[in-house]
């Protein structure tokens, strides 16, 4: 008796819906490449199929939830086309019993990005929603889990000054920084009260959000271009001086030595930014719905 590959026809039928349709119109050549006893493969072409398409269904919906859950605003858009999405998403990416059940969410996140930034059957900020919803859900999960993938400590973070110009800014752990071309804490705003907007228009010069992980929720700081430039070289390799030079440099100014250096002060007080690659671990919060409360940054 072949349980191994038993299990492994089982399991395939439960999660390909093409294996299963070719299973219906042929079952005798969908089992030809397993090694299977004549027993075995009579049991299995005896299966009910009506009962096998509702447990492989029951699959993808239990798995959906999660995923509903943490883009509660895609939903609330066109929750048809989502679970056309997920269902996509679900045949494309099997489960994996190793994987983190977060990652399925995150990695459905980049998947969904990626196909509505070429439909044109939605509207233009879509992808940028499912960008948006995707870095709160991970930045929730670092806060949460109370440690990043890299296994961060239990210190709590503290805020810090520029002592001199010699040391290295850096995100914090669980920081994420993203650039979308809409005003996508308004559009969230709005699709929550009903009201999903037609006639969105992308924000002149982009709009840039900092996710940070806080003691009361997910922390969304909404900065301006200047702050963008200075948050893109505090990578952990330049010293304060050489920001403020490449800063100056992408900003084609000189004299801003003291603005910037306030600012990067201002990021290291709200523990935005560390200094020389320290390692700070996230104080943990419950996963929540979150509105658009978005603060404001600037240089």
């Amino acid at each position: 008796m072949s349980i191994g590959e038993m299990q492994s026809c089982l399991a395939l039928l439960y999660v390909s819906e093409p294996f299963r349709r070719w299973f219906d119109l042929d079952p005798f050549a969908a089992l030809k490449s397993y090694d299977l006893t004549a027993e075995e493969s009579a049991a299995l072409r005896k299966l009910d199929r009506d009962r096998l398409d509702l447990f492989a269904n029951s699959l993808i919906s239990k798995r959906r939830k999660g995923v509903e859950r943490a883009f509660p605003v895609l939903f609330a858009l066109d929750a048809a086309m989502m679970r056309r999405y997920y269902v996509r998403f679900y045949h494309l990416y099997p489960a994996r019993l190793d994987q983190a059940s977060y990652l399925d969410v995150v990695n459905f996140g980049t998947f969904v990005e990626d196909s509505l930034a070429q439909s044109e059957r939605v509207p233009a900020y879509t992808s940028d929603l499912a960008r948006y919803e995707r870095l709160y859900y991970l930045t929730a999960v670092v806060a949460f889990s109370g440690k990043s993938p890299a296994d961060l400590s239990n210190v709590a973070p503290k805020a810090a000054d520029l002592t001199d110009m010699e040391q290295q800014p850096v995100l914090r752990h669980g920081v994420q920084v993203a650039d979308f071309g809409y005003d996508v804490g308004e559009i969230e705003d709005a699709i929550r009260h009903g009201h999903a907007p037609t006639d969105a228009r992308p924000v002149s010069g982009g709009c840039s959000i900092i996710f940070q992980p806080s003691a009361s929720g997910v922390k969304m700081l909404k900065i301006n271009a200047p702050t963008r430039t200075v948050l893109a070289f505090c990578d952990g390799n330049r010293t304060a001086a050489a920001i403020v030079a490449d800063t100056e440099a992408e900003l084609r100014t000189t004299n801003m030595t003291g603005p910037i250096v306030e600012t990067i002060n201002r990021l290291l007080a709200s523990n935005v930014l560390g200094l020389d690659r320290e390692v700070s671990a996230q104080v943990p919060i419950p996963l929540r719905p979150y509105s658009a409360a978005i603060e404001a940054e600037s240089v």
